[in-house]
């Protein structure tokens, strides 16, 4: 009798397939929610990676746009350096073109302040057989014209000489054009 019992205990089996379908019902729900999320999930992944990608990409063309930049600044500070070094000696002097005798007064005036520091205008004036007044007019002539002659006055008496860009300058471009074959000296 006890089997018997435990028998009627037992539900009957249409009791017993409606809570297999309700734990269907529920199973099927947090399946389809689980599923549901995993798609959500997959997604954002796919569009992180996506970003990532897109991050990747902007940084390399950021690093070679860098290289590409440092190496134009390099061929410009070359070229920079080229300019000084080219222009310097022209561009850095604007000058006005001297007559022959204005050429003259100036060859002597390079030639005398190679072996001594200044010239007065006396010297020139001996060096050039003219008058220390019109050797004056000369002077001033030419730094008008843009050269660039130094003058110290000590004593009352007035020392020239060229200044030592300008005349590394003329030593290797002859700026002023002067022909050293001056009828001068001919």
């Amino acid at each position: 009798m006890t089997f018997e019992k435990d028998i009627k205990k037992l539900p009957d089996a249409k009791s017993c397939w409606g809570m297999a379908n309700e734990e269907q019902l529920v199973l099927s729900s947090h399946h389809s929610a689980l599923s549901t999320l995993g798609s959500a999930l997959t997604e954002i992944r796919d569009e992180l990676d996506e970003h990532r990608e897109c991050l990747n990409e902007s940084s390399n063309e950021i690093s070679s746009i860098y290289e590409y930049v440092r190496q134009i600044e390099a061929k410009l500070d070359k070229l920079a350096a080229k300019l000084n070094s080219t222009t310097q000696n022209s561009s850095t002097w604007p000058l006005a073109p001297l007559s022959q005798k204005e050429k003259e007064v100036f060859f002597v005036l390079y030639s005398m302040t190679e072996s001594q520091p200044f010239a007065t205008y006396a010297q020139l004036a001996r060096r050039l057989c003219m008058s220390a007044q019109l050797v004056a007019q000369y002077i001033t002539v030419i730094i008008e014209k843009g050269i660039p002659v130094l003058k110290k006055y000590d004593g009352g008496c007035v020392y020239l000489r060229l200044d030592d860009m300008f005349r590394a300058a003329q030593a290797k471009d002859n700026i002023v054009g002067v022909n050293t074959l001056l009828t001068y000296w001919a």
